[in-house]
């Protein structure tokens, strides 16, 4: 079931540096269209003020913020209990 979606500002949810430096988290990888598309989007939009990892780090925190319920939810009904 999807959310209905709401028109927040992008720049504001997205292009807004973080607290939590990336020196303090894990290295992934994307596969280099992503990063392609990324980098363009940080250089002509946000005008090279964000990082990478705050940009990805705020992607990730509205995704969960979005879906924690339904990610709850498929969890908790993937989870094999232990008894």
């Amino acid at each position: 079931m999807k959310k209905k979606k709401v028109k927040h500002d992008y720049a504001s949810l997205f292009f807004k540096k973080t607290e939590t430096k990336a020196r303090n988290g894990k290295t992934v990888y994307i596969c280099k269209e992503h990063h392609d598309r990324i980098f363009k989007i940080l250089n002509v939009i946000a005008k090279n003020d964000v990082s990478l990892f705050s940009y990805l780090f705020n992607v990730l925190e509205h995704h969960f913020a979005t879906y924690q319920e339904e990610i709850t939810e498929l969890y908790n009904n993937n989870h094999e209990k232990p008894f």
